[in-house]
């Protein structure tokens, strides 16, 4: 919980390095803070498809004949069971919330890794290539370029953020597992020896 916490207070903090422990852990409790809220976001719209009959003769259509078989009017009220929920409003603050600190946490990991932050803009990019068949007409064989493409950015950037530190300093700040690195800030300095 402490990386967590160190995040936002480095909330915007795009500067100095952050190490792998750093990363994950604010990831993992990212995740499960997303996952609760998800689940109360379904719950309401779930009842109201099993109070609907009409959707759930719909929705076992759709099994039998492909999702094609919904009917859009069904599609929009099942959104709107989970949209209109104060789950989603949390959400939505939450991710908002989150944005600038999960950004900043990973230029700072890629900073530790001996990377520019700016590796994670084409990343991010090649990432979101697999949503855009959804947003354009594409042809069976560019949705399969683009998925390839989002796979590979998704994988550098796990790749990215599982390796290690940059052995000693780098130009953006000290190796943060040297000697107090948990306990301070990404410009601490160190304490002076004492004498015998």
């Amino acid at each position: 919980m402490k990386y967590f916490l160190k995040c936002f207070k480095q909330y915007a903090d795009f500067k100095g390095r952050a190490r792998r422990r750093e990363f994950w852990w604010f990831t993992l409790i990212n995740f499960i803070i997303m996952f609760v809220i998800g689940i109360f976001m379904l719950v309401p719209m779930v009842k109201g498809i099993i109070n609907d009959p009409d959707m759930m003769e719909a929705i076992n259509d759709a099994g039998v004949y492909g999702s094609a078989a919904i009917d859009d009017d069904y599609t929009m009220q099942v959104y709107s069971l989970m949209l209109h929920t104060p789950a989603f409003y949390v959400y939505c603050i939450y991710c908002l919330l989150i944005l600038l600190p999960s950004l900043a946490v990973t230029v700072r990991r890629l900073h530790d890794t001996g990377r520019s932050g700016w590796w994670f803009v084409p990343l991010y990019v090649g990432m979101l290539l697999n949503n855009l068949p959804s947003l354009f007409s594409c042809s069976a064989g560019m949705k399969v370029i683009l998925m390839l493409i989002s796979l590979a950015a998704a994988i550098v950037y796990l790749v990215f953020m599982f390796l290690d530190s940059q052995e000693g300093e780098n130009k953006w700040g000290p190796n943060p597992k040297d000697f107090f690195a948990d306990d301070a800030s990404p410009e601490h300095e160190e304490l002076p020896m004492a004498e015998n």
